[in-house]
């Protein structure tokens, strides 16, 4: 399953909703991109901040874009939907710790690769990695 999820955490809530809803009646992740992005632009809002989501462990138990579609829903989210602001990726790693460094090294190629195709310098692009048991490995992770 893909996700796209909202900056803030009370709108993350309403999105995880939105996401089972989705797989329910079996729409994209573009078209549901598409959907929020008319909502906002009923509600007269500022744009809402997104994050992509990407599933770097490759476990099924997680949600998030594969690393290989991460720069098309980027670019969709960027190019296609104007009341959605593209902020960056996000992931969860692996729940053993030793190896969530290599979540987090998929996610910085996953922020150049979307980088490069967005033509946007990478300190634009905002990363959400690690949990609380993973912080410490997240905020450690070299960035460039």
């Amino acid at each position: 399953m893909r996700r796209l999820s909202i900056c803030s955490r009370t709108s993350l809530v309403s999105m995880r909703h939105l996401i089972t809803r989705k797989k329910r009646i079996g729409c994209s992740l573009e078209e549901l991109a598409n959907h929020l992005d008319r909502a906002i632009s009923s509600m007269e809002r500022k744009p809402l901040k997104v994050l992509v989501q990407v599933n770097t462990s490759g476990e099924t138990s997680k949600s998030g874009v594969d690393p290989s579609d991460c720069v098309a829903l980027a670019k969709h989210v960027k190019l296609d939907c104007p009341n959605l602001e593209f902020c960056g990726l996000m992931t969860i790693g692996m729940p053993e710790y030793t190896s969530t460094p290599e979540n987090f090294k998929t996610l910085l190629n996953c922020r150049t690769a979307v980088c490069k195709a967005l033509e946007i310098p990478e300190e634009h692009c905002e990363l959400s990695m690690g949990l609380s048991g993973d912080f410490g490995l997240a905020v450690s992770n070299p960035l460039s």
